[in-house]
Formats: structure tokens, sequence, C-alpha cells
């Protein structure tokens, strides 16, 4: 989204082996206690109200 940032990571080796990475670009989001909550394989819009209210709901939760 607009004015967001986040880290990137390109993949090469074991990781990639480990998390399962069928294809660039593939994108994770990881939740707050390191586990990972979302999946998406491919390019994908993620400019949707849809995934901001994910990502605010995610934002929101507590651990």
């Amino acid at each position: 989204t607009k004015g967001s940032t986040f880290p990137v990571y390109l993949p090469s080796g074991r990781l990639t082996e480990q998390l399962n990475v069928p294809s660039i670009p593939t994108t994770f989001v990881i939740g707050k206690d390191g586990r990972i909550v979302a999946k998406e394989v491919g390019t994908t819009n993620f400019n949707t109200d849809k995934f901001k209210k994910f990502l605010k709901q995610l934002k929101e939760e507590r651990h």
C-alpha cells in the first residue's frame, strides 16, 4: 500500500526449500509471533480493501 514499507528477501539456497518457494514472487506475511500467516505465490494486487483490512487486523492483534 502507498506509504508503507516492507522488508524484501530474494531467496536462494536452503531457505527457499525450507519455505517451499515454488516461484518468484512468493509473498509471505509474518505475524508478530514469527509464524507465517499468509502466503501468496505469483503476482498479486495487494492494494485492495480486503488485504488492507487483513493487515490492519493483524497489526491490532496482541501476543
